[in-house]
């Protein structure tokens, strides 16, 4: 049994979401440490066989898909509740491509700067309510 399609999110002392490459991102950061870490588990091949969960030891609670959008959100916001202290939270584009994923982090009054991939769009104005205006 091989648990490649398993990967881990981290959240570094920094604010920084950190896919899979800790150790090159560590070398660059003063100070920065891991504070968190969740595990990704995709549907078809994991979580939906609970069987090979529990063979991999995964505990029963946590044999429950959650996408790794939200699975960063949960570090966020449970390093807040835990009283770490940081000013901002970085991410690359995987993260920063998500609307929803970056709309909660400024919902929650959280300071962010995410990358993007190079043809995502930007709007300056909301693009609903130009189009509401429009019609009206």
């Amino acid at each position: 049994m091989t648990h490649s399609s398993i990967s881990y999110l981290m959240l570094i002392g920094t604010g920084t979401l950190l896919p899979k490459k800790l150790p090159e991102m560590l070398t660059s950061c003063l100070l920065a440490m891991p504070i968190d870490c969740r595990l990704y588990m995709p549907p078809r091949a994991w979580t939906d066989d609970g069987e090979r969960c529990l063979k991999a030891k995964v505990p029963a609670e946590e044999i429950v898909f959650r996408t790794k959008h939200e699975l960063a959100l949960e570090m966020v916001f449970r390093a807040r509740e835990n009283g770490v202290r940081f000013k901002w939270v970085g991410c690359d584009g995987f993260y920063g491509d998500n609307p929803d994923f970056v709309r909660t982090l400024a919902d929650s009054g959280e300071q962010f700067m995410a990358d993007i991939h190079c043809d995502h769009r930007i709007y300056l104005e909301d693009p609903k309510n130009k189009l509401l205006h429009a019609t009206s």
